[in-house]
């Protein structure tokens, strides 16, 4: 709907002027002039980074001067750390898993001197906060507690909430804000709920409303189209009064505060996200905690989604940047008044579901970060020459004849050191600007299982990240274990040992060699590895996302849980031998299948979630997960044991299927017995062991030496157990 013209205090006529390369307009008129971002003056490029980058956050997370970014990748289990160069573009991404992660903030919480990060996700069907505590280079470290909290987990935001000097969090639920107030050492007392008058809210922003010096809440959809303000207690710090709604359009989205009208009180800007409606609705405050009734403005584009505010065009005046899923981002001109001036289009930004400003090239202009689905697209203001173009490549030799290593410096004050010894050549390809260079890729040629390379890192961040490694032969060792692997390493001849920091997304294939593979990785989503060669020790030091196949594994080990990943070994059965020797998953198993063509040792976990572990099964009709005949076992093999370590009180076992001829100790704890009528459970020509505990009827069983269906039922129907759902089966 088009909207009066006594709205807006200047005239419809008046032209704006565009500053750029040519300068002022002489058209334009003289009175009240207005800087756009017209085509000369922005330069918009994409930086790479998975798909689909949600929540941005933006800080100097390396104490280099430039504002870094961080956001959240909910399809991959991940969150993303881009390092600026300093110019506006950014280094090679690092991710880190954080299960599914949907909102992010940044603060020191521990005190240290150092930006940390949270992020509110969802492990094993529980909302939590993970931090990710910063080391001050711009590397994070998962910290040692998760923090639960209510389902809802859309917005996080960080701030002094006590007035203590330390940094607390609030996130939003369901119905309600959470607040987690800071103990003053990077740890959090449980959160403390408070209502917001409705459910289902979208934004969280906070600041002083009322202007008593105490932090306040405002929620964008706390009641149905509204704006929810909790105000904060002075007179019990960190605790929050009843909601007050006030309307803001139909179905506010995404909100920002602001002085846009500059009497020092801040006011309030939401963006509604529907079909041909308003798209941005502004409340200006009164400065005891209350707004005025809302101003609309159409031209924002439908579906509006996020929003953000700063003074873009250098006027003084705090002006909004829209940004929606349909339309590219449009700039709202303040008229310093708490009007706006009609939208216009910023060149180069795409459709976006997120936007936040910062300087990113150091100029004093604030930039924009959108996330268009596609990763991150960066929109520099008042720059006409893309410095992505500015890049050069060089190939450095090494071995051969030519010297066994090389050092550079990359753009974040990192030295890199690439070493071959042995047999062979490589060539290094690096690219970047002058001495600066980023490690692009290893192609080796003529190596042996005598050939060692190393990637060794010192100074600046410590991480290098690198796209390929390839060779035509073999090696000793990949020794890389500060290195971030983003594209495909690949050794047909195979490998004895590999280590690297992360290999997200990519893939790590070995041929047959000689001997056994040992892999080691700090961190893993979304890899394919494929081993031709018999794996002795397959270790990830955080959470595992990959697929995996390979003849056998000696030992599996993730020190936190192995998510939504395939293992299968493919060794056929043979007396004695086994295909998995040791599994241990020290968070749990969760929408994985581990298929074995052999036996299996022992397995250990904290819990089995929505997960398969065969030995000697299948391959099993579509959409059977349980065997249910004695020829859906094509092979004698064993599972020798399984131990679940969750706590009896929440399901340790759900969902899942462990299947073998023969099962030996099977230890599952808490067994969710009744789930909604999807079969699951064990089954075996015969069972050594079972023991657990009936989570719908609190009882604990164990039987021992099952191999008589109709004495296994007698059993079960003695204990009175609750078997709808589980099933144990004997064939």
């Amino acid at each position: 709907m088009a909207l009066p013209k006594s709205l807006f205090p200047f005239r419809q006529s008046k032209k704006r002027v565009c500053l750029g390369a040519q300068g002022r307009s002489a058209a334009a008129e003289s009175l009240e002039p207005r800087v756009c971002l017209s085509d000369a003056s922005v330069l918009a490029f994409s930086t790479g980074t998975a798909r689909g980058v949600e929540m941005m956050v933006s800080a100097d997370f390396n104490g280099d001067g430039h504002n870094d970014l961080a956001g959240v990748l909910p399809l991959h289990d991940s969150v993303v750390v881009l390092l600026n160069n300093g110019d506006g573009t950014f280094g090679k991404p690092t991710y880190y898993h954080i299960s599914a992660p949907r909102a992010i903030a940044f603060g020191d919480f521990n005190r240290d001197g150092k930006l940390d990060l949270a992020v509110a996700g969802t492990f094993r069907n529980h909302d939590a906060i993970d931090l990710l505590l910063g080391n001050g280079d711009g590397t994070f470290t998962l910290g040692p507690n998760r923090l639960p909290v209510h389902v809802g987990g859309f917005s996080l935001v960080a701030g002094d909430f006590n007035n203590d000097g330390a940094t607390d969090l609030a996130i939003t639920t369901q119905a309600s804000v959470g607040v987690l107030l800071n103990n003053g050492d990077g740890t959090f007392a449980r959160a403390v709920y408070y209502p917001i008058g409705g459910k289902r809210p979208t934004d969280l922003v906070t600041g002083d409303f009322n202007g008593d010096g105490v932090l306040d809440f405002a929620v964008a959809r706390g009641q149905k189209n509204a704006v929810t303000v909790l105000l904060g207690n002075k007179s019990v710090p960190g605790t929050f009064g009843p909601p007050t709604a006030f309307p803001a359009g139909v179905n506010p989205d995404g909100l920002v505060a602001g002085d846009f009208n500059g009497d020092g009180k801040l006011d309030l800007a939401v963006v509604n996200s529907g079909f041909h409606i308003a798209g941005l609705s502004v409340l200006l405050g009164n400065g005891d905690g209350t707004f005025r009734p809302s101003s609309a403005y159409s031209g924002t584009g439908d579906f509006s989604d996020a929003i953000t505010a700063t003074d873009f065009n250098g006027d003084g005046k705090t002006d909004l940047v829209v940004a929606s899923f349909t339309t590219s981002l449009k700039l709202f001109a303040g008229n310093g008044d708490g009007t706006f001036a009609p939208p216009i289009t910023i060149p180069g930004g795409q459709h976006a579901q997120h936007v936040l400003a910062s300087d990113f090239n150091g100029d004093g202009k604030p930039d924009l970060a959108v996330t268009p689905g596609n990763g991150v697209r960066i929109i520099l203001n008042g720059v006409s020459a893309p410095p992505p173009g500015q890049s050069s490549s060089t190939d450095i030799a090494l071995g051969n004849g030519q010297p066994a290593s090389t050092t550079f410096t990359a753009p974040d004050g990192t030295q890199i050191t690439v070493s071959l010894r042995g047999p062979g050549a490589a060539t290094v390809h690096l690219t970047g600007t002058d001495s600066l260079f980023r490690l692009s890729s290893i192609s080796a040629t003529g190596t042996t299982a005598a050939t060692t390379l190393s990637i060794v890192t010192h100074g600046g961040s410590r991480t290098a990240t690198i796209g390929s490694i390839t060779s035509d032969g073999a090696f000793a060792s990949i020794s890389a274990p500060t290195t971030n692997l983003t594209g495909a390493l690949s050794v047909p001849g195979g490998a004895g040992n590999i280590s690297l920091l992360s290999a997200n997304g990519g893939s790590i294939t070995t041929g047959a060699g000689a001997g056994t593979l040992s892999l080691l990785l700090g961190q893993t989503a979304g890899e394919t590895i494929t081993s031709a060669q018999p794996i002795n020790l397959l270790h990830v030091d955080q959470d595992a996302s990959l697929t995996l196949t390979a003849p056998s594994i000696a030992r599996l080990t993730v020190a936190r849980a192995l998510r939504d990943s395939q293992v299968s070994l493919t060794t056929p059965f043979s007396a004695g031998a086994l295909d998995l020797g040791a599994l241990s998953a020290g968070g749990g198993i969760t929408n994985s299948a581990i298929r074995s063509a052999g036996s299996i040792g022992t397995v250990t976990a904290r819990g089995m979630i929505s997960s398969t572990i065969y030995a000697g099964v299948g391959p099993l009709a579509p959409g059977q997960s349980l065997p249910t005949a004695a020829n859906d076992f094509v092979a004698p093999a064993s599972i020798a044991s399984v131990r679940l370590t969750h706590p009896a009180t929440l399901p340790a076992f759900a969902n899942s299927v462990i299947a073998a001829q023969t099962l030996g100790t099977l230890s599952l704890s808490a067994i969710q017995t009744a789930n909604g009528g999807a079969q699951f459970g064990v089954a075996a020509h015969e069972i050594r062991s079972l023991a657990g505990t009936d989570l719908t009827s609190r009882r604990a069983f164990q039987f021992t030496n099952l191999s008589d269906p109709a004495a296994l039922a007698a059993l079960l129907a003695a204990k009175g157990l609750n078997l709808q759902d589980f099933v144990i089966r004997l064939l």
